[in-house]
């Protein structure tokens, strides 16, 4: 394909680093109609080329609930002939007594001297969405450079927000807003004649938003910039916390590649 306008940083020829973050912006679309992570709406803005994050860092989270099933498991076992009525009743007792009152429960615990098995298992709920944390430690080169990065996060930053619906009150005050825009990730690397080529060692990704975006401008520890009044900030600290938009399976192209 023709070698796009692009921001990048550094601004150096893209064949001569050999491992970039590209991120394409995108307006914000539903997945009413198809259920994809890759669903994307219409390209917002140039592609953005960042030399590869020091730290990138997949997080993938589930959500267990934890169910108790005590008198069930005394029932199982009698009826497996593992019990008997004396038992099944006192394990009936001692599971009804106590989710009705942890005060009484206890009596009867300490006049018995037995505690009820909880018998307790993790029952799966549902996948999180999964989120991805990029985090990266720039020393410009040039001012030239340091200003290529500062348009790459005021880029994303401004990305990384709502804007305002057509719909006013009658003070003339938006009373809506837009969805932010979503974000086309891959690992990529120039493949020598203008055009680049997915690396999925790093991982892939399905459709992502900005979930938080900081730069710390004093990466040095120090408020420094390069000469001229308007001098960029020579040591700067990235950090972006990207999170799919939708939730994963076991046959996810995202989980399963």
């Amino acid at each position: 394909m023709p070698k796009p306008k692009e921001l990048r940083f550094p601004q150096t020829d893209r064949a001569e680093v050999s491992h970039w973050l590209e991120i394409q912006a995108h307006e914000s679309q539903h997945n009413l109609e198809i259920d994809s992570e890759l669903n994307f709406g219409e390209t917002i803005g140039e592609p953005i080329y960042i030399v590869a994050p020091n730290s990138i860092v997949e997080n993938n989270t589930h959500q267990y609930t934890t169910q108790g099933f005590a008198l069930s498991g005394a029932g199982h076992d009698f009826i497996k002939g593992q019990g008997n009525w004396k038992e099944l009743g006192k394990d009936a007792i001692m599971s009804l007594v106590g989710g009705v009152s942890e005060k009484l429960g206890a009596e009867i615990s300490m006049a018995t001297r037995e505690v009820a098995n909880p018998r307790e298992e993790e029952i799966y709920k549902s996948p999180a969405f999964r989120s991805f944390t990029f985090h990266w430690e720039l020393t410009p080169l040039s001012n030239a450079d340091a200003s290529s990065l500062e348009e790459i996060y005021r880029t994303l930053r401004k990305y990384s927000y709502p804007t305002l619906g057509s719909a006013t009150n009658p003070n003339g005050t938006s009373i809506r807003m837009k969805m932010p825009h979503e974000f086309r990730l891959a690992h990529v690397f120039d493949d020598g004649m203008g055009s680049v080529s997915e690396n999925k060692a790093f991982g892939s990704y399905g459709k992502c938003v900005i979930k938080n975006i900081a730069l710390n401008y004093t990466g040095a520890g120090i408020a420094q910039n390069w000469w001229g009044a308007e001098g960029a900030p020579p040591f700067l600290n990235l950090d972006i916390n990207f999170a799919e938009t939708t939730l994963k399976h076991q046959e996810s192209p995202s989980i399963k590649d």
